[in-house]
């Protein structure tokens, strides 16, 4: 079942990459801002480098690049662009750039900042395809664990514990929340196919295949109805030393997603009627190659077709031949 399912999604994927632009690899980018004075310094007695030194050596445990700058440099030019801070800069602080926007925002916010920034999309991408009305709901579950270690009896929710017995229970609760919008008809739906989504608009949608088997459904069955259930996950893996690590440096390192583990955004969409003119998959570059790979899969099985036929033809004429040369050796005998 589990080999089925992988195959499924890969003749998806192979599917939509004639379609939508291809997806590409970018590796994160860090930032921390020290005070000059700070570069040579080190924290504590026992510590045999820098802070500099000792960021150089941590960026090991970092899934990405890093950058050190010096702190009091960063509202000169180049730093003030290259290095866009979403707040007030602060020194001996970690930041991690959000590549869509080019802003760098703090460990602590950078998660939710994240996504907010891929919701964001996935509700432009229902306006794009005319949306009339979206319905959204969160739901998230939060798992907790009781423990009761005692050592005499007690009667708890008609359970008795007697002594030296440990007790222990989890519970699961559900946080919902709906939200609506809505929007009227916009003309600009008229003109919608593929090509809509082939710009640098959309960022996380390359790699977004359910996302873009949302676009197909609306395009080529003209759905006016759809849902779909969006379960928020984190791919960032960090070292676990690493915090304590750049703690003892004095860096603040305050990465979590723990808030937005187990999210769930279940999505209803109503779409403005599509026209039949709207759309036409011959009118878009994407399925034009995706056509252009079938024609020369096509000429490839006639040249192939062509081939086995001279073959027969060669085959037949060696043959007839083989047979004349047999009946003159019988009249030649005569």
């Amino acid at each position: 079942m589990l080999g089925c399912m992988k195959m499924q999604n890969k003749i998806i994927e192979d599917e939509n990459k004639f379609i939508f632009p291809p997806a590409s690899n970018t590796k994160m980018k860090f930032l921390v801002l020290i005070k000059e004075d700070d570069q040579n310094t080190k924290r504590y007695f026992f510590c045999k480098k820098s802070i500099k030194a000792n960021l150089n050596y941590y960026k090991n445990y970092l899934p990405g690049d890093i950058d050190i700058i010096n702190f009091d440099d960063i509202d000169k030019e180049p730093n003030t662009t290259n290095f866009l801070i979403d707040s007030d800069p602060l020194p001996n602080e970690m930041y991690i750039k959000l590549i869509p926007i080019n802003l760098y925002i703090s460990t602590e916010h950078y998660q939710l900042r994240n996504f907010l920034l891929r919701q964001n999309e996935l509700k432009n991408i229902f306006i794009a395809l005319g949306a009339k009305k979206i319905k959204w709901s969160f739901s998230q579950e939060t798992k907790y664990a009781n423990e009761i270690n005692c050592n005499f009896g007690v009667n708890i929710n008609e359970v008795n514990v007697e002594e030296e017995v440990g007790m222990s229970n989890s519970s699961n609760i559900k946080n919902k929340e709906f939200n609506k919008m809505e929007f009227g008809y916009n003309k600009k739906t008229e003109e919608l196919n593929y090509d809509s989504f082939n710009n640098k608009k959309y960022y996380f949608l390359p790699k977004e295949y359910e996302w873009q088997n949302i676009i197909i459904r609306r395009l080529e069955d003209k759905l006016e109805k759809d849902k779909y259930t969006f379960t928020n996950s984190s791919s960032i893996n960090f070292k676990a030393s690493l915090k304590s690590k750049l703690e003892i440096i004095n860096i603040g390192f305050n990465y979590s997603n723990d808030d937005l583990n187990n999210l769930n955004i279940s999505y209803e969409i109503d779409y403005h009627p599509l026209n039949n003119n709207n759309f036409s998959k011959k009118d878009n570059k994407f399925k034009e190659k995706n056509n252009k790979v079938d024609e020369i899969d096509n000429d490839k099985v006639e040249n192939d077709e062509i081939e086995n036929d001279k073959v027969e033809i060669d085959k037949v004429e060696i043959d007839e031949v083989k047979n004349d040369k047999v009946e003159i050796d019988k009249i030649n005998k005569n």
